[in-house]
């Protein structure tokens, strides 16, 4: 698939197919459009080469132009424990310098440069990607209804070279209600939780998100046949993150100077506000349905800044970060009635073409925890730059049952995504009440 994190971000809406076009076969559809993911992107700086976390580690840790180590951190200061903590202190005099230890200064013989492994990586989700994970609704029922679904997506992310590669599970869950106001007009709301747990690949770390949110929404049928929904957001998101770092050997001083490893952990927390809105039209042949739809779907994410703990001395601080992101999808659905003795099943296919317009290729702006000068030294790195187009596909199958109550199950996947691949399913109830 590929992004069900990322852009991740278009829900499903469920019809129910074969049958007329009313408020009532829409409200669920509605009643669960979302979930909602998404990590780390910041502020820019005046370097105009666009570097790796690692190249800018470097950059900072390793000499300048003339000779010496972290002259670039140092930006004209002189080395002492007054301004970097113990770990970072002990980096930067690696050489003995300061301390009479090691074996070198200016002297000393270059050596073989290790890049700083495992990146941090950008989360969302939103699909996603993130995409994260997405809600699903029935399209069947009538006057006053509650409905529960739940979602997993499975992601493997593809090693880039802004970020590290992972995989993970996404589970979600939404419960609502939905009610109608009148014949045309379906108004509902939501809970939405989901839970995003991954490992960077290569023994580089892990990640935990938790994020909780509401959904609003309407859906209004002016005729036969053509359908508007709108819908409102907001998820508070929870991420947890660690990360493997290590530095074996910096140009001045020789392979093993210095040698740290370790990992550096951080917790931050983001707010979330999305928009959007569907515009479909469904055309019935016999028990055969064919529709056309068109959404679009906006989302701003501001994350804190925060801290990493550690005791390797490369811990990070990262400024707060603001993303927006505007997502399209042209597709359509196509589904068939058979009526039996239990009750009605509506199987259903269906494929949407996605595309990003704003979120771009992000500056980070970060600085060494251990850097305790009171304007510490800022530098930047980027995330990788998100994908623009792909597909989604999906297929499922809805069952109304007597006494008010539907069900549904659907597939998903997303195609064409050169840095995600992955599946997903959702299963649903709705019931009368």
């Amino acid at each position: 698939m590929t992004d069900l994190r990322r852009r991740s971000n278009r829900q499903n809406r469920f019809r129910q197919p074969g049958l007329r076009s009313t408020p009532r076969l829409r409200c669920c559809r509605l009643g669960a459009v979302a979930a909602l993911c998404a990590l780390i992107g910041l502020v820019p700086t005046a370097r105009a080469q666009r570097l790796t976390l690692d190249e800018a580690m470097l950059d900072m840790l390793g000499p300048g132009l003339g000779a010496g180590v972290c002259v670039n951190l140092l930006a004209g200061d002189t080395l002492s424990t007054s301004i970097f903590g113990p770990n970072l202190f002990d980096i930067c005099d690696v050489t003995g310098q300061i301390t009479g230890g090691g074996g070198g200064g200016a002297g000393a013989l270059p050596g073989s440069t290790d890049a700083l492994a495992q990146r941090l990586k950008e989360r969302t989700e939103r699909d996603d990607d993130e995409e994260t994970a997405r809600t699903n609704s029935v399209d069947l029922g009538g006057g006053t209804a509650a409905f529960f679904t739940l979602n997993y997506d499975s992601l493997d992310k593809q090693v880039t070279k802004y970020e590290a590669g992972f995989d993970s599970d996404v589970i979600g869950l939404t419960l609502g209600l939905d009610h109608f106001i009148r014949d045309q007009l379906v108004v509902g709301a939501a809970f939405n939780y989901v839970h995003n747990q991954g490992d960077y690949d290569a023994s580089g770390g892990e990640f935990d998100t938790n994020a909780y949110g509401l959904l609003a929404f309407a859906s209004y049928a002016p005729w036969e046949g053509l359908f508007v929904d709108l819908f409102a957001g907001y998820a508070r998101r929870d991420t947890y993150n660690r990360r493997r770092v290590w530095l074996t050997s910096l140009p001045c001083c020789g392979p093993g100077n210095p040698n740290v490893s370790g990992y550096a952990s951080g917790e931050t927390d983001a707010n979330e506000y999305s928009l959007g809105g569907v515009l479909g039209h469904d055309f019935a042949f016999s028990n055969v349905t064919v529709g056309p739809r068109a959404e679009i779907r906006w989302q701003r994410t501001d994350i804190n800044a925060y801290s990493e703990t550690g005791g390797t001395g490369l811990e990070l601080r990262y400024d707060e970060q603001e993303i927006d992101s505007l997502l399209s999808s042209i597709g359509g659905e196509v589904s068939m009635a058979f009526s039996t003795s239990f009750g009605v099943l509506v199987p259903r296919v269906g494929a949407n073409y996605v595309h990003e317009f704003l979120d771009d290729q992000r500056e980070i702006h970060i600085s060494f925890v251990e850097d305790l000068r009171a304007s510490p030294t800022r530098f930047s790195f980027w995330n990788e730059v998100p994908e623009r187009n792909y597909f989604e596909l999906k297929a499922g199958v809805v069952a109304t049952l007597p006494k008010g109550f539907s069900a549904f199950a659907d597939f998903r996947a997303l195609l064409g995504n050169n840095q995600f691949d992955g599946f997903g399913g959702s299963v649903g109830v709705r019931l009368e009440i």
